[in-house]
C-alpha cells in the first residue's frame, strides 16, 4: 500500500465528516453547492427535505431546520457544530475545521495520543 493510501485511510477514520442539510428549494441547494465545492476531505453530504430528520444513530439525529430555513449541520465524528443557515457561514465553518485539523496534524507530528 502506498503511503498516500495509508494516510488517506487514516484521515478517513479519524476525520469522517458529515454535512447534513435540511431544507428545500434554492436555499438548501446553495448550502449543498457550498458543501460540495469546498476542498475539505472525506465528507459525506446528506440533503434532507425540511420535515425529515437525520437517521437514528447519526450525531445529527433529531435536529431540524431552524425557523423553517434550510439549515446545515456539520458533524465531525460523533458530534455536530452549531447549525448554519447561510452558505458563507458553512464555508467559514469548513475553513475553520480544515485549519484546526492542519494544526492538530502539525502539533502531533508522528505520535498520536488519542
Amino acid at each position: 500500500a502506498s503511503m498516500t493510501g495509508l494516510l488517506s485511510a487514516h484521515n478517513a477514520r479519524h476525520y469522517s465528516l458529515s454535512i447534513i442539510i435540511i431544507g428545500d428549494g434554492a436555499p438548501a441547494k446553495q448550502l449543498a453547492d457550498a458543501a460540495h465545492a469546498h476542498a475539505i476531505f472525506h465528507r459525506h453530504i446528506m440533503l434532507l427535505p425540511t420535515h425529515a430528520t437525520p437517521p437514528q444513530g447519526h450525531p445529527a439525529h433529531g435536529k431540524q431546520a431552524l425557523d423553517g430555513k434550510a439549515t446545515a449541520y456539520i458533524c465531525p465524528g460523533q458530534a455536530c457544530l452549531p447549525p448554519v443557515t447561510e452558505a458563507a457561514a458553512l464555508v467559514q465553518a469548513l475553513d475553520a475545521l480544515v485549519a484546526q485539523r492542519q494544526s492538530e496534524q502539525s502539533n502531533h507530528g508522528g505520535d498520536h495520543n488519542d
